[in-house]
């Protein structure tokens, strides 16, 4: 399998329904204040590099992650098989 293809199965969009105790995160009630602690978890919690970090949102079905510039090395990292299982299915 090539590079590219390999890169192009890569998953780079999650989705985070619950948070960790003493965040203080309510999906239903979000507004612009969470959007620095939306970095923080991901960065504090689920240890993604800040570089990798394409756009954070929060919509109804949760916290929305899209990251960029995937390789290898990152999908093999301890962080990205942590996000593939908290991360809701979709």
């Amino acid at each position: 399998m090539g590079k590219k293809n390999f890169t192009a199965e890569i998953e780079h969009y999650f989705v985070i329904e619950e948070f960790e105790d003493g965040w203080d995160i309510d999906i239903e009630h979000y507004d612009s204040v969470y959007e620095d602690k939306l970095l923080d978890y991901c960065m504090e919690v689920l240890f993604i590099p800040e570089e990798k970090i394409k756009e954070l949102s929060m919509t109804n079905i949760g916290m929305e992650i899209f990251l960029e510039d995937l390789d290898y090395d990152d999908i093999t990292d301890d962080w990205y098989a942590e996000l593939m299982s908290v991360s809701k299915k979709i």
